[in-house]
């Protein structure tokens, strides 16, 4: 709103919504700054699932700069839970973690549908898994599948369940001892 943008997730679609007195060069601007910040997302997600993890987070980095500079909030809320991630593949999982959890803080505090949320609650359990936690990913990860089951489906639900797998294989056995 302060930079006369209003942008926001309406099920799978963003809508833009202009002032009523814009000129060409404002709509292209507006429209340069939308697609960035959604070029640096998916490109920093496949990073992530790539196992590049420097260059997600490069690209996590990116994002939250242009996020934050033209207050698109839920794009700071991804780029947050995105940085997270990355943090918590190159080793640093106290703060990824806690990116996170204030990136998904910031995304349950505004007014949009949960479009991303499946998502976010995915890179929060892969983290999880990742930094050693399995027991603290399975919740969020069980809330992503039934949300994108209720959706039906989509691409990333065979991921959220091969992840699944991963935290389950992860957990302590019946005896207490670590998985084999």
């Amino acid at each position: 709103i302060a930079n006369g943008l209003v942008m926001r997730a309406t099920r799978d679609t963003m809508i833009i919504a202009p002032p009523l007195v814009i000129t060409r060069a404002e709509i292209d601007e507006l429209v340069d700054k939308a697609r960035r910040t959604l070029d640096e997302t998916h490109a920093g997600l496949l990073h992530l699932w790539l196992r590049d993890a420097q260059a997600a987070h490069d690209l996590a980095v990116q994002l939250l700069e242009i996020a934050d500079e033209h207050g698109f909030r839920i794009w700071t809320a991804a780029g947050r839970c995105l940085l997270g991630a990355t943090r918590v593949e190159l080793g640093r999982a106290e703060e990824g973690l806690a990116d996170i959890r204030s990136g998904k803080e910031l995304y349950q505090g505004l007014r949009s549908p949960p479009v991303f949320w499946p998502f976010l609650l995915l890179l929060d359990a892969g983290a999880s898994c990742a930094a050693g936690r399995p027991a603290d990913g399975l919740p969020p990860l069980e809330v992503a599948i039934e949300m994108m089951a209720r959706d039906g489906g989509g691409s990333a639900l065979p991921e959220m369940h091969l992840l699944k797998g991963d935290l389950l294989a992860a957990l302590p056995t019946d005896d207490g001892s670590e998985p084999s």
